[in-house]
């Protein structure tokens, strides 16, 4: 009966098909094969259940019905509409006999066969929510993913798996909001896996949960293309971004806001083309990552990281660990690379903070240089560095801050490494860069270089030919610089002594206070300068000027053992003449508060 209730539509059908364009849709359970009646031509009907349309063949028992519509379906389109437990598949005609769908409840799997036109590229839209639905999708040729606000929560597996090994060109449709979510019970290595490379464009947000491991993971590379409005990492029980080749970001806004483990890890090494191994390049944006885990990275490279351009704010509370299988110390690391990382570019800024014990802010295993930019670190922990390089640094230009303030911490270390018996590497080049180091912390063993609180600590040679370096140490127990080998400096290399002492570690709360300065109503050269904050006469905070796009500022930390209530009285020290200045403003303690901007800085006088 069903066989013939479906000719009798067709045949009814056969005399309105010719005239303006129209769309024939078959019906098959919850899949919807769109076909332009202006191009079915002949339908040939065999075997008594077999209707064949553009070389799709359709059996008459899974027809539900065939309908007619005015509304066009664009042709390369597959639209996957999710509705809570279910979800239907809407397929153009052109490519149907390229195409299998297969619905189960909200869980829809699409492969495209091995014969489609590879001249064509298809492109799947995603959108509609599920709280247990998925998409899976397997091909050989290039695909266009549209996230047009979808909401998917998979407990058992991947919410988007893509199994295809070439370009997956990720478009977050404009304007819209799309959410991923995987569950505990996921066997797959992240909620949202590509097993190619993936493109991120368009300007809409994508948030990503991974319950299970990573959220979001490339077996190929991962580019963040400029028009990228926002990607979101809520959480990853491993990795936030996983990827095999190289990441590039090249605009948008990428925030990771937790992760058990690393915060980006590229993790090849060993391919064909060693230039690409484990890459990470950011050329534009802002990428923001806060990371916790012990001895873990917010950014991980096997190979080269090179940043030209964007905003980097990264943070890492975690602290450092014993590795009884490999026998040494993993330390947590804002920027990680066992090759070579470079900064070198005016429009790069990097603000990194660690506040660990034995964290680095950045560590090259070969060779680190800074060319331009701006790099800000502070180190709170104990027997941590801001910069380390176990080959050789090079600061050529751009400028680089670095707050030191625990205890037998370093701001610049140049180590030597020891391979097979001979020492290598560990020399510090000054070739260009202004260098602000402030020292605040305090020796951990007497006696014991090593554990020395220090604005920079050499192995082997520490070169300058040009640039400005200022290092400050506040209190006895903090050291301005050492070097082992063979120290050739200039006259801009300046190492003062504070006359405050600074003990950070004895405080329970803290605020930050951005201050600017004038000195009898004037301007002043503010190189020469520091700005202590003080409670009844005891150093609070400490912080030394800098200067960002046309804008100059201090930041100070200030800490109390209350959580507000207290004034805040602050002075000034300067290094060329060893006057300290009183001023007139003060303001009142309040934990976790900021005190200005770097645009808008609160204004101190003496």
């Amino acid at each position: 009966m069903k066989k013939r209730l479906l000719l009798a539509t067709l045949i009814a059908m056969a005399g309105v098909l010719g005239y303006a364009q129209q769309t024939m849709w078959i019906h098959t359970g919850q899949v919807h094969w769109a076909y332009n009646t202006e191009t079915v031509g002949t339908m040939p009907y065999s075997s008594a259940s077999l209707l064949t349309v553009l070389e799709k063949g359709f059996n008459l028992t899974d027809v539900d019905s065939v309908t007619v519509a005015s509304e066009t379906f664009p042709d390369d389109n597959v639209l996957v509409k999710y509705n809570n437990s279910t979800a239907d598949v809407y397929v153009a005609g052109n490519i149907a006999n390229h195409i299998t769908a297969q619905v189960t409840g909200a869980r829809v799997a699409v492969m495209q066969d091995a014969d489609a036109d590879v001249a064509t590229e298809y492109t799947y839209t995603l959108q509609g929510n599920s709280s247990s639905g998925c998409f899976y999708h397997a091909g050989k040729y290039k695909m266009t993913l549209v996230l047009n606000g979808v909401n998917l929560v998979n407990p058992d597996s991947a919410a988007i798996n893509i199994q295809n090994s070439k370009r997956i060109a990720v478009q977050l449709a404009d304007g819209t909001t799309n959410t991923l979510a995987d569950g505990t019970n996921n066997t797959k290595k992240a909620a949202f896996l590509v097993k190619g490379h993936a493109e991120f464009s368009k300007g809409g947000s994508l948030t990503i949960t991974g319950n299970k491991k990573h959220a979001l993971a490339c077996n190929e590379y991962m580019e963040v293309k400029k028009t990228v409005g926002n990607i979101t990492i809520t959480g990853a029980v491993a990795d936030a971004i996983n990827v095999t080749q190289y990441f590039q970001m090249n605009g948008g806004t990428v925030n990771i806001q937790s992760c058990g483990d690393d915060g980006i890890q590229v993790d090849a090494e060993d391919t064909a083309d060693p230039t690409l191994d484990g890459h990470v390049l950011i050329q534009g944006g802002t990428l923001t990552i806060n990371a916790s885990a012990t001895s873990t990275k917010c950014i991980k490279a096997e190979g080269n990281v090179d940043i030209t351009g964007g905003t980097l704010t990264l943070k890492h509370t975690g602290v450092a660990s014993w590795d009884a299988t490999d026998l040494k110390i993993k330390e947590p690391i804002g920027i990680s690379t066992d090759r070579n990382l470079t900064i070198n570019g005016d429009a790069a800024v990097v603000n990194i903070t660690m506040t660990g014990n034995g964290a680095r802010g950045m560590k090259a295993d070969s060779t680190l240089t800074i060319v331009g930019g701006v790099v800000s670190i502070c180190v709170t922990g104990q027997e941590s560095s801001g910069i380390r390089s176990n080959w050789e640094a090079h600061f050529a230009g751009g400028t680089v801050n670095i707050d030191v303030q625990g205890n037998g911490s370093k701001g610049v270390k140049g180590k030597t490494q020891t391979v097979k018996t001979v020492n290598n590497g560990g020399s510090v080049y000054l070739n260009g860069s202004e260098i602000n180091i402030l020292v605040g912390g305090a020796t951990v063993y007497a006696d014991n270089d090593t554990t020395k609180c220090m604005g920079m600590s050499v192995d082997a040679n520490l070169t300058q030919t040009a640039g400005t370096v200022c290092i400050w140490a506040c209190g006895p127990e903090a050291y301005t610089y050492n070097v082992k080998g063979t120290a050739a400096l200039t006259e801009n290399f300046t190492a003062t002594t504070v006359p405050w002492t600074y003990a950070p570690y004895s405080y329970q709360y803290d605020m930050t206070a951005y201050v600017s300065l004038t000195v009898d109503g004037a301007t002043v050269d503010h190189k020469n300068l520091v700005v202590g904050a003080f409670v009844d006469g005891e150093c609070r905070g400490v912080g030394t000027f800098t200067q960002q796009q046309g804008y100059t500022w201090s930041e100070v930390r200030i800490r109390s053992n209350v959580a507000g209530g207290e004034t805040v009285g602050f002075k000034v020290y300067d290094a060329a003449s060893g006057a300290v200045y009183a001023c007139a403003e003060t303001c009142d303690f309040l934990s976790q508060s900021v005190l200005g901007v770097p645009s808008q800085p609160f204004a101190l006088s003496a």
